[in-house]
């Protein structure tokens, strides 16, 4: 379950735009590399309605979550066609306080493009790039 939280952490973090910091400010601890980790994941996926698939973001989440120990059915991707899967995930509880439900979205707005380029606005769209090696992420859909 430490590894489910660290994915809750992970998505607010991304929501929050935590990721934007220098590494130099602070050493990652082991939970802040991991949740790094499964966003940089994350954003390395496309996404898009045109040529990407948010079933291929579902299923690596459920991977980590399966990985974690979430019973299979507690972590399952389903969706209306084979490209626009989402993930439906169930961390049970005691019984003793009411339940939470949580949302979000896989998906990413296709970006204006130049002519031949694989950048916006200056940045690279794929995958979770880190210019200069710092480690800014930056990709298509990050704040």
């Amino acid at each position: 379950m430490k590894l489910f939280r660290t994915i809750l952490f992970a998505c607010c973090l991304a929501s929050a735009g935590m990721f934007q910091g220098n590494a130099q400010s602070a050493p990652d601890s082991p939970d802040r590399k991991l949740a790094r980790d499964i966003f940089q994941q994350l954003i390395e996926i496309n996404t898009t309605d045109s040529a990407g698939s948010t079933t291929d973001a579902a299923k690596a989440m459920a991977a980590r979550l399966k990985a974690a120990g979430f019973a299979p059915s507690d972590a399952r991707v389903l969706g209306p066609n084979p490209r626009k899967g989402n993930l439906v995930a169930r961390l049970r509880g005691s019984g003793t306080r009411k339940a939470i439900l949580l949302l979000a979205h896989l998906d990413v707005v296709e970006a204006r493009r130049a002519r031949g380029s694989d950048h916006v606005d200056g940045r690279h769209r794929w995958p979770g790039h880190t210019p200069g090696g710092h480690s800014n992420l930056w990709g298509l859909g990050l704040v």
